[in-house]
């Protein structure tokens, strides 16, 4: 610790100790609760086993059903916006739509969440919103896909 205290010191940097947490990551499969006390300047730091970091739901046991579930409601919500504005604007503007409030939160975080097993949930919805954008039914947009 006196060595981080030292390279925050030296690169003028300040922590915030309240909102500072320690959190112990390991596999899912391992079950041992690892919680060490952490102090950093005379302040102890506090453990969680899940907190958001730059928008991402992370958990000790590195699964991302918090994070997946935050994303699909988000899309969902999104998805709703999109519905309702089907019938009102032209599919250039639903385009946009889907690309700022849609495809951007689908992208973000993925890398961390795309190759969970959950994660299907989500790009089927990003189906839904294509076939919504483009009025296309489901059947016809199966059929089509089979050739």
């Amino acid at each position: 610790m006196q060595q981080l205290s030292s390279w925050f010191y030296s690169n003028k940097l300040v922590i915030n100790t309240d909102k500072t947490i320690a959190i112990s990551f390991h596999a899912w499969q391992n079950k041992s609760n690892l919680k060490l006390e952490t102090v950093f300047q005379d302040m102890d730091i506090s453990h969680k086993n899940k907190t958001k970091f730059l928008g991402l739901y992370l958990t000790e046991d590195v699964e991302m059903g918090c994070a997946l579930k935050r994303v699909s409601n988000i899309l969902n919500k999104n998805y709703y916006v999109i519905q309702s504005l089907k019938t009102v604007t032209s599919i250039n503007t639903l385009r946009s739509i889907y690309f700022t409030n849609f495809h951007s939160h689908l992208r973000y975080g993925i890398l961390f969440w795309g190759g969970d097993s959950q994660s299907t949930n989500v790009f089927k919805l990003q189906k839904k919103v294509m076939r919504l954008i483009c009025k296309k039914e489901r059947s016809l947009v199966q059929n089509y896909s089979r050739h």
